[in-house]
Protein backbone atom coordinates (compact mmCIF):
# COMPACT_ATOMS: atom_id res chain seq x y z
CA UNK A 1 0.00 0.00 0.00
CA UNK A 2 1.06 3.28 -0.98
CA UNK A 3 0.58 5.06 2.61
CA UNK A 4 2.40 1.74 4.33
CA UNK A 5 5.18 3.19 6.74
CA UNK A 6 8.82 1.68 5.01
CA UNK A 7 11.73 1.22 7.13
CA UNK A 8 14.79 3.59 6.37
CA UNK A 9 17.20 3.30 3.81
CA UNK A 10 19.88 2.87 6.47
CA UNK A 11 18.03 -0.15 8.43
CA UNK A 12 17.47 -1.69 5.06
CA UNK A 13 20.75 -1.73 4.17
CA UNK A 14 22.46 -2.93 7.38
CA UNK A 15 20.12 -5.90 7.25
CA UNK A 16 20.80 -6.46 3.85
CA UNK A 17 24.44 -6.65 4.62
CA UNK A 18 24.05 -8.84 7.15
CA UNK A 19 21.66 -11.44 4.84
CA UNK A 20 23.98 -10.94 1.84
CA UNK A 21 27.41 -11.87 3.97
CA UNK A 22 25.10 -15.13 5.03
CA UNK A 23 24.16 -16.00 1.75
CA UNK A 24 27.78 -15.91 0.51
CA UNK A 25 28.84 -18.33 3.77
CA UNK A 26 26.05 -20.56 2.79
CA UNK A 27 26.77 -20.51 -1.01
CA UNK A 28 23.61 -19.02 -2.60
CA UNK A 29 23.76 -15.76 -4.43
CA UNK A 30 21.57 -13.86 -1.89
CA UNK A 31 18.41 -13.54 -4.33
CA UNK A 32 16.34 -15.12 -1.85
CA UNK A 33 16.79 -12.41 0.59
CA UNK A 34 17.33 -9.38 -1.45
CA UNK A 35 13.92 -10.19 -3.36
CA UNK A 36 11.58 -9.68 -0.47
CA UNK A 37 13.96 -6.78 0.81
CA UNK A 38 13.28 -4.77 -2.76
CA UNK A 39 9.90 -6.38 -2.48
CA UNK A 40 8.31 -5.86 0.68
CA UNK A 41 10.65 -3.42 1.93
CA UNK A 42 11.54 -0.98 -0.84
CA UNK A 43 8.12 -1.25 -2.33
CA UNK A 44 9.64 -2.66 -6.01
CA UNK A 45 7.05 -4.69 -7.90
CA UNK A 46 7.67 -8.54 -7.83
CA UNK A 47 8.51 -8.80 -10.98
CA UNK A 48 11.05 -5.88 -11.13
CA UNK A 49 12.66 -7.38 -7.98
CA UNK A 50 13.59 -10.45 -9.46
CA UNK A 51 15.14 -8.55 -12.15
CA UNK A 52 16.81 -5.99 -9.95
CA UNK A 53 17.81 -9.17 -7.85
CA UNK A 54 19.89 -10.37 -10.36
CA UNK A 55 22.92 -7.79 -10.96
CA UNK A 56 23.29 -7.22 -7.18
CA UNK A 57 23.81 -10.90 -6.99
CA UNK A 58 26.14 -10.79 -9.64
CA UNK A 59 28.23 -8.03 -7.97
CA UNK A 60 28.26 -10.05 -4.76
CA UNK A 61 29.28 -13.51 -6.12
CA UNK A 62 32.02 -11.87 -8.24
CA UNK A 63 33.49 -10.34 -5.00
CA UNK A 64 32.97 -13.85 -3.39
CA UNK A 65 35.03 -15.70 -6.03
CA UNK A 66 37.74 -13.43 -6.20
CA UNK A 67 38.14 -13.23 -2.40
CA UNK A 68 38.01 -17.34 -2.54
CA UNK A 69 40.50 -17.40 -5.57
CA UNK A 70 43.15 -15.99 -4.21
CA UNK A 71 43.08 -17.57 -0.73
CA UNK A 72 45.99 -19.55 -0.35
CA UNK A 73 43.20 -22.24 0.66
CA UNK A 74 40.70 -21.62 -1.94
CA UNK A 75 38.30 -24.30 -2.22
CA UNK A 76 37.32 -23.86 -6.52
CA UNK A 77 37.80 -26.34 -9.06
CA UNK A 78 37.53 -24.48 -12.20
CA UNK A 79 36.77 -27.77 -14.55
CA UNK A 80 33.40 -28.25 -12.23
CA UNK A 81 32.81 -24.35 -12.43
CA UNK A 82 33.53 -24.32 -16.36
CA UNK A 83 30.35 -27.23 -16.82
CA UNK A 84 28.55 -25.70 -14.15
CA UNK A 85 28.59 -22.37 -16.77
CA UNK A 86 27.81 -24.09 -19.64
CA UNK A 87 24.54 -26.18 -18.60
CA UNK A 88 23.63 -22.63 -16.56
CA UNK A 89 23.80 -20.69 -19.78
CA UNK A 90 21.29 -22.92 -21.53
CA UNK A 91 19.00 -22.97 -18.56
CA UNK A 92 19.00 -19.20 -17.66
CA UNK A 93 17.43 -18.69 -20.79
CA UNK A 94 14.53 -20.91 -20.79
CA UNK A 95 13.92 -20.05 -17.27
CA UNK A 96 13.64 -16.24 -18.53
CA UNK A 97 11.31 -17.43 -21.49
CA UNK A 98 9.14 -18.84 -18.75
CA UNK A 99 9.05 -16.62 -15.71
CA UNK A 100 7.73 -13.70 -17.96
CA UNK A 101 4.73 -15.99 -18.70
CA UNK A 102 3.77 -16.29 -14.75
CA UNK A 103 1.56 -14.03 -12.68
CA UNK A 104 2.99 -12.48 -9.61
CA UNK A 105 0.52 -14.67 -7.63
CA UNK A 106 1.96 -18.06 -8.70
CA UNK A 107 5.39 -16.52 -8.46
CA UNK A 108 4.52 -16.08 -4.89
CA UNK A 109 3.62 -19.81 -4.50
CA UNK A 110 6.45 -20.99 -6.16
CA UNK A 111 8.58 -18.36 -3.59
CA UNK A 112 6.66 -20.36 -0.49
CA UNK A 113 7.39 -24.08 -1.62
CA UNK A 114 10.80 -23.12 -2.73
CA UNK A 115 11.84 -21.37 0.53
CA UNK A 116 10.35 -23.61 2.80
CA UNK A 117 12.26 -27.05 1.03
CA UNK A 118 15.46 -24.90 1.49
CA UNK A 119 15.04 -24.19 5.19
CA UNK A 120 14.15 -28.05 5.89
CA UNK A 121 17.06 -28.75 3.69
CA UNK A 122 19.28 -26.32 4.96
CA UNK A 123 18.40 -27.60 8.29
CA UNK A 124 19.07 -31.39 7.69
CA UNK A 125 22.37 -30.87 5.77
CA UNK A 126 25.33 -31.30 7.64
CA UNK A 127 28.58 -28.72 8.56
CA UNK A 128 31.41 -29.13 7.26
CA UNK A 129 34.03 -31.57 7.71
CA UNK A 130 37.67 -29.92 8.35
CA UNK A 131 38.82 -33.17 7.44
CA UNK A 132 37.29 -32.43 4.11
CA UNK A 133 38.65 -28.82 3.78
CA UNK A 134 41.08 -29.14 0.92
CA UNK A 135 40.56 -29.20 -2.83
CA UNK A 136 40.26 -33.03 -3.63
CA UNK A 137 41.86 -33.42 -7.03
CA UNK A 138 39.10 -35.44 -9.10
CA UNK A 139 39.04 -36.47 -12.72
CA UNK A 140 35.57 -35.86 -13.46
CA UNK A 141 34.08 -39.33 -15.13
CA UNK A 142 31.79 -39.06 -18.43
CA UNK A 143 28.70 -39.51 -15.86
CA UNK A 144 29.71 -37.05 -13.42
CA UNK A 145 30.44 -34.41 -16.12
CA UNK A 146 26.60 -34.89 -17.28
CA UNK A 147 25.62 -34.55 -13.72
CA UNK A 148 27.71 -31.28 -13.17
CA UNK A 149 26.01 -29.76 -16.88
CA UNK A 150 22.28 -31.01 -15.67
CA UNK A 151 23.03 -29.24 -12.09
CA UNK A 152 24.22 -26.05 -14.13
CA UNK A 153 21.34 -26.18 -16.14
CA UNK A 154 18.70 -26.39 -13.36
CA UNK A 155 20.60 -23.16 -11.42
CA UNK A 156 20.34 -21.29 -14.31
CA UNK A 157 16.46 -22.63 -14.93
CA UNK A 158 15.77 -21.49 -11.59
CA UNK A 159 17.65 -18.35 -11.34
CA UNK A 160 15.47 -16.04 -13.25
CA UNK A 161 12.35 -17.29 -11.70
CA UNK A 162 13.91 -16.42 -8.32
CA UNK A 163 16.05 -13.70 -9.15
CA UNK A 164 19.07 -15.71 -7.32
CA UNK A 165 22.41 -17.05 -8.75
CA UNK A 166 21.36 -20.60 -8.74
CA UNK A 167 23.28 -21.80 -5.92
CA UNK A 168 19.82 -22.65 -4.66
CA UNK A 169 20.06 -25.56 -6.77
CA UNK A 170 23.88 -26.26 -7.23
CA UNK A 171 25.60 -26.62 -3.86
CA UNK A 172 23.01 -29.50 -2.37
CA UNK A 173 23.18 -30.70 -5.39
CA UNK A 174 27.34 -30.97 -6.01
CA UNK A 175 27.51 -31.75 -2.01
CA UNK A 176 25.40 -35.09 -2.17
CA UNK A 177 25.47 -35.49 -5.52
CA UNK A 178 29.19 -36.43 -6.32
CA UNK A 179 31.43 -37.92 -3.33
CA UNK A 180 34.56 -35.93 -3.84
CA UNK A 181 32.92 -32.65 -3.22
CA UNK A 182 32.76 -31.27 -0.17
CA UNK A 183 30.60 -28.34 0.98
CA UNK A 184 33.31 -25.33 0.60
CA UNK A 185 34.31 -26.70 -2.81
CA UNK A 186 30.65 -26.73 -3.47
CA UNK A 187 29.41 -23.51 -2.29
CA UNK A 188 32.55 -21.52 -4.16
CA UNK A 189 31.86 -23.38 -7.30
CA UNK A 190 27.90 -22.63 -6.90
CA UNK A 191 29.16 -18.59 -6.22
CA UNK A 192 31.45 -18.79 -9.41
CA UNK A 193 29.12 -19.99 -11.50
CA UNK A 194 26.27 -17.83 -10.19
CA UNK A 195 28.93 -15.18 -11.22
CA UNK A 196 27.75 -15.79 -14.75
CA UNK A 197 24.59 -16.54 -14.74
CA UNK A 198 23.33 -13.48 -12.52
CA UNK A 199 25.49 -11.09 -15.39
CA UNK A 200 24.31 -12.43 -18.05
CA UNK A 201 20.44 -12.39 -17.33
CA UNK A 202 21.26 -8.82 -15.56
CA UNK A 203 22.33 -8.03 -19.01
CA UNK A 204 19.09 -8.73 -20.42
CA UNK A 205 17.06 -7.18 -17.85
CA UNK A 206 19.03 -3.88 -18.37
CA UNK A 207 18.37 -3.92 -22.02
CA UNK A 208 14.62 -4.55 -21.69
CA UNK A 209 14.63 -1.33 -19.09
CA UNK A 210 13.67 -3.97 -16.35
CA UNK A 211 15.44 -2.91 -13.51
CA UNK A 212 15.13 -0.35 -10.88
CA UNK A 213 18.73 0.89 -11.11
CA UNK A 214 18.72 2.87 -8.51
CA UNK A 215 18.12 0.36 -5.66
CA UNK A 216 20.36 -1.90 -7.87
CA UNK A 217 23.40 -0.04 -7.14
CA UNK A 218 22.80 0.74 -3.43
CA UNK A 219 22.39 -2.93 -2.46
CA UNK A 220 24.86 -3.86 -5.15
CA UNK A 221 27.90 -2.04 -3.37
CA UNK A 222 26.68 -3.52 0.08
CA UNK A 223 26.33 -6.76 -1.70
CA UNK A 224 30.18 -6.69 -3.17
CA UNK A 225 31.48 -5.35 0.72
CA UNK A 226 29.35 -8.94 2.18
CA UNK A 227 30.56 -11.22 -0.71
CA UNK A 228 34.14 -10.49 0.71
CA UNK A 229 33.38 -10.47 4.26
CA UNK A 230 31.40 -14.02 3.94
CA UNK A 231 34.03 -15.90 2.16
CA UNK A 232 36.65 -14.67 4.86
CA UNK A 233 33.75 -16.19 7.74
CA UNK A 234 33.42 -19.42 6.15
CA UNK A 235 36.87 -20.50 6.11
CA UNK A 236 36.80 -19.83 10.15
CA UNK A 237 36.35 -22.71 11.93
CA UNK A 238 32.26 -22.82 13.56
CA UNK A 239 30.82 -19.82 11.45
CA UNK A 240 29.35 -21.86 8.53
CA UNK A 241 26.99 -23.61 11.20
CA UNK A 242 25.83 -20.86 12.64
CA UNK A 243 25.46 -18.86 9.66
CA UNK A 244 23.48 -22.88 8.59
CA UNK A 245 21.08 -22.13 11.27
CA UNK A 246 20.19 -18.81 10.85
CA UNK A 247 19.66 -18.93 7.11
CA UNK A 248 16.61 -21.95 7.64
CA UNK A 249 15.24 -19.72 10.47
CA UNK A 250 15.23 -16.68 7.77
CA UNK A 251 13.96 -18.70 5.29
CA UNK A 252 11.10 -19.89 6.92
CA UNK A 253 10.33 -16.40 7.88
CA UNK A 254 10.15 -14.94 4.32
CA UNK A 255 8.03 -17.88 3.44
CA UNK A 256 5.62 -17.00 5.89
CA UNK A 257 5.55 -13.15 4.17
CA UNK A 258 5.07 -14.35 1.33
CA UNK A 259 2.41 -16.82 2.21
CA UNK A 260 0.32 -14.30 3.95
CA UNK A 261 0.52 -11.81 1.32
CA UNK A 262 -0.54 -14.59 -1.08
CA UNK A 263 -3.38 -15.18 1.25
CA UNK A 264 -4.24 -11.77 0.99
CA UNK A 265 -4.55 -11.05 -2.79
CA UNK A 266 -6.69 -14.30 -2.58
CA UNK A 267 -9.16 -12.68 -0.10
CA UNK A 268 -8.96 -9.56 -2.78
CA UNK A 269 -10.10 -11.35 -5.96
CA UNK A 270 -12.84 -13.31 -3.95
CA UNK A 271 -14.28 -9.95 -2.54
CA UNK A 272 -14.89 -8.40 -6.17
Amino acid sequence: MSGERRPTRAWVLALWFVAATISTICGIGGGLYAVPILHFLLGVELKVAIATSLPIVAGMTAAGTVTEAVRADSALDWGIVLWLCIGAFVGARLGKALVERLSNDVLRGLFVLVLVGMGVKVFATEGVDDALRGILVHELTTGELALVVLFGFLGGFVAPIFGIGGGLVVVPALYLGLDHVDYLTARACSTAMSTVTSAQLAWMYWREGKLDRDAARSLGLVAVLAGVAGVFAVHREGWDEVARYLLAITLFVIAVRFGFDLYQHSLARRSR
